[in-house]
C-alpha cells in the first residue's frame, strides 16, 4: 500500500492553513462591516476599505494560487519530460518491435504531461474577468452594471467544468474510462449468454416430461 508518512506529517498544518486563512478573512470583513451591494451581487461594498479587502482576501490570494500552481505544474511536467527522455535513451538498443511500442508509449504520456498545463490556464480564463472588472471599480466606483459583469457571472462557475472536461480528456484518464466501460460490456455479454442458457434449459423440460409415458408421469 503507498506510505502516506509525509502526507501525514504535515496533516495538522494542512489544516490550519486551509481552515485558518478562510476564517480569518471571514472575521475581517463581518468585523469591518463592508458586507453589501457589490455591482450585480451582493458581497463586499464598492467602498474604499471593501475594495481593499476585497483584494487582500480573495483576488490576491486567488492569483498567488494560480500562479503556484502555474509554476507546480510547469515543473512536474519538466521533470517528468526529462524521465520520459531518460527512458528513451534507455530503449534506443532495444529490438524494433519494443522500440515502437516505448514510442507509442511516450507519445501518450507527453501528451498527458502537455494537457496538465492547460489547467491553471483554465483559472485565469475563469477569473480574469472578474478580476479585471474589480481593478476598475477602484477607479471607477460608480461603474454599474455591464456586459463584463455578466461575462464574470459566466466565466468563474465554469471552472469545476472545465477542470472536469480538460482532466476527463488526458489520454490516460480516457483509457481508464474506456477500459472500465469495455470490462462492463463484456460482463453483461457474459450475463447474457447465461440467461440465455438458463432459458433453454427451462424450456427444454416439457420436452423431456413429454417423453415419459403417463403412467410413468403419474
Amino acid at each position: 500500500c503507498r506510505d502516506l508518512t509525509v502526507e501525514s506529517g504535515h496533516e495538522a498544518r494542512l489544516h490550519m492553513l486551509c481552515w485558518g486563512v478562510p476564517v480569518v478573512c471571514l472575521v475581517l470583513v463581518f468585523s469591518t462591516g463592508v458586507y453589501g451591494q457589490a455591482g450585480g451581487g451582493c458581497w463586499i461594498r464598492n467602498t474604499a476599505l471593501g475594495s481593499a479587502l476585497r483584494f487582500l482576501t480573495f483576488y490576491v490570494p486567488l492569483w498567488m494560487v494560480v500562479g503556484y500552481s502555474a509554476w507546480v505544474y510547469w515543473n512536474a511536467t519538466d521533470t517528468m519530460d526529462r524521465l520520459l527522455a531518460q527512458q528513451e535513451a534507455a530503449y534506443t538498443g532495444s529490438c524494433e518491435a519494443v522500440g515502437d511500442d516505448h514510442r507509442t508509449e511516450m507519445d501518450h504520456q507527453q501528451r498527458s504531461l502537455k494537457r496538465l498545463l492547460l489547467l491553471p490556464l483554465l483559472l485565469v480564463v475563469c477569473w480574469a474577468p472578474s478580476s479585471i472588472r474589480r481593478i476598475i471599480d477602484i477607479f471607477e466606483p460608480a461603474f454599474g452594471v455591464s456586459v463584463l459583469d455578466y461575462v464574470s457571472s459566466a466565466a468563474w462557475p465554469l471552472q469545476g467544468l472545465l477542470n472536469a472536461i480538460f482532466y476527463g480528456a488526458t489520454p490516460a484518464v480516457r483509457d481508464a474510462v474506456f477500459g472500465r466501460l469495455d470490462h462492463s460490456a463484456r460482463k453483461l455479454r457474459g450475463v447474457k449468454a447465461r440467461l440465455r442458457a438458463t432459458r433453454k434449459r427451462h424450456f427444454a423440460t416439457p420436452s423431456s416430461l413429454s417423453s415419459i409415458g403417463p403412467s410413468r408421469q403419474l
